[in-house]
């Protein structure tokens, strides 16, 4: 069975893993108003929302992580890798 994602389960998830809305409107390309617009409830997002925002999500959970990681290996005194 495919759950159903709310506003406030798509809210809660993003404040769970620490992703700014900011980032996530860059990302998919759109407004920050209009973000904050779908996931408060007071504009109707387009069917694919949920999908685009988790995405984006993962994208810069990796990303921080990643970054993170570097910064950790840095500080070591371990040089960084190569991208």
């Amino acid at each position: 069975m495919v759950k159903i994602l709310t506003a406030l389960d798509i809210k809660a998830d993003l404040v769970r893993r620490g992703v700014r809305q900011v980032d996530i409107a860059q990302q998919i390309g759109v407004d920050l108003s209009t973000l904050n617009s779908f996931i408060n409830g007071r504009r109707r997002p387009p069917v694919d929302f949920a999908a685009r925002v988790r995405a984006a999500a993962d994208l810069i959970e990796r990303a921080d992580q990643a970054a993170a990681a570097a910064r950790a290996r840095v500080l070591s005194g371990e040089p960084p890798e190569a991208a």
